[in-house]
């Protein structure tokens, strides 16, 4: 797992009050669901990741999972309010952290590399 996607997995965990084995078990209850989602969307708005990588990152999900995670966590964003804290909460921590933008920075650089 990258850098990157350790720390929004790491706040996310925190948010959700859940614990990083069973944030990356197969469970799917939804408030274990909807923290991989909240990190899903975020490392694909931030980190513009595709869904594969996204996938591979958080135990090899396939890529309509996470298409599938991303979008519902868009539905419901703007009709669940304590959906939107959440993520806006983990959004916020994020944003807060110099650290977070440097493993941005970081993980936009190494592709960069890979495709020169």
């Amino acid at each position: 797992m990258s850098p990157l996607a350790r720390e929004i997995m790491a706040v996310a965990c925190e948010v959700f009050d859940i614990t990083e084995e069973q944030f990356l078990s197969r469970r799917k209850t939804e408030h274990i669901a909807e923290a991989r989602w909240c990190c899903w969307l975020i490392l694909r708005e931030v980190g513009n990741q595709p869904f594969i990588e996204i996938g591979h990152e958080f135990g090899r999900y396939d890529h309509g999972t996470v298409i599938h995670g991303c979008r519902r966590l868009r539905e419901l964003i703007p009709i669940n309010a304590a959906v939107r804290t959440r993520f806006e909460a983990i959004k916020k921590i994020l944003l807060s952290k110099d650290t977070f933008w440097l493993k941005v920075r970081q993980q936009v650089e190494e592709k960069l590399e890979v495709k020169a």
